[in-house]
């Protein structure tokens, strides 16, 4: 974990410049991308729109399991993950943010 983190960290750190991503943040391999309406606020989506879940499902059929937590979704992948399947993950999760905010 401590060897593969920084690179973990490195690539979640591209989603920063998502215009609906308030912020991401984590430690180790964990991590987390908050969803926002309005980026320079802060100011989160309407609840009932359920970013984090619409997020989430829409992830499974982009081959990625990811969990809601409110406009969050939070990443956790297994301890034994390599560069090539952090790419991997991280390919799937941009691809599902572009489909969800299309």
């Amino acid at each position: 974990v401590q060897n593969i983190s920084p690179y973990f960290h490195e690539k979640l750190n591209e989603f920063n410049d998502y215009p609906f991503i308030g912020e991401t943040r984590g430690v180790g391999l964990m991590a987390a991308l908050e969803m926002v309406k309005n980026k320079k606020t802060k100011e989160p989506f309407a609840s009932n729109l359920n970013m984090g879940d619409k997020v989430a499902n829409m992830s499974i059929d982009n081959g990625l399991i990811c969990r809601p937590l409110g406009p969050a979704i939070v990443l956790c992948p297994q301890f034994i993950i390599n560069k090539n399947q952090i790419d991997e993950m991280f390919d799937s999760l941009h691809l599902t943010l572009k489909k969800s905010f299309d």
